[in-house]
C-alpha cells in the first residue's frame, strides 16, 4: 500500500493549535484553495464535501481523539478515488515544549486511483506530499497572521 508522511514543527503549543488543525469542520480556516466547503460535524461518521478548483472531494471522519491530538479520516470520493481506493489520513500533534508542536500528517492509500496510469504511483505520492507541505506552509501563515493581530503579540 502506498504511504506518505509529512512532519513539521509549528511554533504553537498543541492545546492552542489543535482547535484549528484538529477540527474536521475547520479545514477551510487553514487549508489553501478551498472554493466551497460543507461539513456535517466534528464527530466520527461526519462527512465533509470540498471543492478545490475543478475537484470535488468527500471525506469521512473515522476517529477523533482530542485528548491525544489525533484525527483520522478517509478520502472516500474524488478524482479517480472511491471507497476502495481512498486514502486513510491521520493528522496528529505532539507537544515538543510549552511553545511548539510537531504536526505529523500521514496518508495510506488503499489502492491507486483508477484514473492513474500504471507506474505513476511515485508521481501521485510526491504530488500529494507537496500538497500537504503547501497546506502546512499556509497553516503557518495563518497562525503568523493571527499572532500579528493579537493584542498580546
Amino acid at each position: 500500500m502506498p504511504e506518505l508522511a509529512v512532519s513539521r514543527v509549528i511554533a504553537r503549543p498543541a492545546p492552542l493549535l489543535w482547535p484549528l488543525l484538529g477540527r474536521f469542520s475547520r479545514l477551510p480556516d487553514w487549508f489553501p484553495g478551498v472554493d466551497s466547503f460543507s461539513c456535517e460535524g466534528d464527530t466520527p461518521g461526519s462527512r465533509r464535501h470540498i471543492r478545490i478548483g475543478p475537484f470535488e472531494i468527500t471525506q469521512q471522519l473515522l476517529e477523533q481523539d482530542d485528548a491525544g491530538f489525533r484525527t483520522v479520516y478517509q478520502v472516500s470520493d474524488g478524482p479517480g478515488i472511491s471507497p476502495a481506493t481512498g486514502f486513510i489520513v491521520t493528522i496528529s500533534l505532539c507537544a515538543i515544549d510549552a511553545v511548539s508542536s510537531r504536526v505529523d500528517w500521514q496518508a495510506k492509500l488503499a489502492a491507486l486511483p483508477s484514473t492513474m496510469p500504471a507506474g505513476s504511483e511515485s508521481v501521485f505520492i510526491e504530488r500529494t506530499r507537496k500538497n500537504y507541505e503547501h497546506a502546512l506552509d499556509h497553516l503557518e501563515q495563518v497562525l503568523s497572521s493571527e499572532s500579528a493581530r493579537s493584542p498580546t503579540a
